[in-house]
């Protein structure tokens, strides 16, 4: 019961109940699994028409962006070309359009070669641990306003569950996309300092990055056929898929820039053929990774690893221009994307572009 009042069980019913009304607020899942489960069963409900599949490097694609498509994030849930073909296969009511975010880690020389997509159905929530309770429990009787946020959204708050109250941050209920709180709000000096900071460390932290471990001297050819039969399955099915590989920061660019022989797949995805062959037979990929290709600062990064809602809206609007994705978007209007992106970064560097 208390689990439940404290908003760390039951979201699948109360996120429905928000869309329906159009509320909006952040949950947290305290399990990767959770938020797998929790996406996916509000994914069947809404059925959209845009659906977004990644990593966490996806978490700012944002409903505002595909109006007046309706849209959902499934940021945070998969990135391999098994559960992007997995979920379409599995998906009741196909969407439109699938965006996949594509990284140089789905073309790891261990990818095996891909006969069927992951079963989403077998996605399964979690009992959460006693612990959880606890601390909830200390949590609030040291915080007595805490009282408010144990009621639905009755007395205004924006938070279900524990996670995301004491952060301000988690995912949002209308769209699946991620909120980072107060962390969006960092003006163009805060965020600055914070930047050089992590550029120093940024050697370190690469190297820490499991992610950019396991790569051969070449990216997997297995990898690039099984995108090619991901896009040529979600074509039978009625719904195209767009490849996009989004921004990474500035000094994580300049290390694997730096060494060729120890990055030599970095340096081969980069490559223009390796646009081409993602680009053969006509599918749809956009190789975003460098900041000079949409114009945005290197201050509009989460992290080192993450880009903020102003970079990733200028993805869009880039993405926009080609001739092809402007003809399946054709509602969409999006001749102030850049310029909304812009006035925003330049004082909020990762600030909200779309606010609900």
């Amino acid at each position: 019961y208390w689990l439940y009042r404290l908003g760390e069980t039951g979201q699948v019913e109360r996120i429905s109940e928000l869309l329906k009304n159009n509320g909006e607020q952040y949950w947290f899942g305290e399990w990767f699994s959770d938020a797998m489960y929790v996406k996916y069963q509000i994914l069947k409900e809404i059925s959209p028409e845009v659906v977004v599949l990644g990593g966490s490097r996806t978490n700012q694609f944002r409903k505002g962006m595909f109006e007046p498509y309706t849209f959902y994030s499934m940021a945070n849930t998969g990135s391999s070309f098994k559960s992007a073909l997995g979920l379409l296969e599995n998906m009741p009511t196909k969407p439109k359009v699938l965006i996949l975010g594509l990284d140089p880690f789905n073309f790891k020389s261990n990818e095996a070669k891909m006969t069927r997509g992951d079963n989403w159905e077998a996605t399964k929530t979690r009992v959460l641990r006693p612990t959880i309770y606890a601390k909830a429990k200390k949590f609030q009787t040291k915080n007595p306003e805490a009282k408010d946020w144990s009621t639905d959204g009755d007395a205004g708050t924006k938070y279900l569950g524990v996670r995301a109250y004491r952060s301000k941050r988690g995912i949002r209920s209308i769209d699946g996309s991620v909120s980072y709180g107060e962390l969006q709000e960092m003006t163009t000096d805060q965020q600055q300092i914070q930047y050089n900071d992590k550029k120093k460390k940024s050697a370190r932290m690469l190297a820490a990055k499991g992610m950019f471990k396991g790569f051969g001297n070449s990216l997997s050819q297995n990898a690039f056929d099984n995108w090619h039969m991901l896009v040529s399955k979600a074509e039978e099915m009625g719904v195209t898929v767009i490849g996009v590989t989004l921004p990474f920061s500035k000094p994580y660019q300049e290390i694997l820039d730096s060494e060729k022989s120890k990055y030599a797949w970095w340096h081969e995805f980069q490559s223009s053929k390796t646009t081409e062959r993602l680009r053969k037979g006509g599918a749809h990929y956009f190789n975003f990774s460098r900041f000079e290709s949409i114009g945005a600062s290197e201050l509009m990064m989460v992290d080192l690893m993450h880009p903020g809602e102003p970079a990733v809206t200028m993805c869009v609007a880039k993405m926009l221009e080609d001739p092809a994705v402007k003809k399946i978007f054709s509602k969409i209007n999006s001749t102030d994307f850049k310029s909304r992106a812009e006035k925003v970064g330049s004082i909020t560097p990762i600030g909200e572009v779309f606010p609900f």
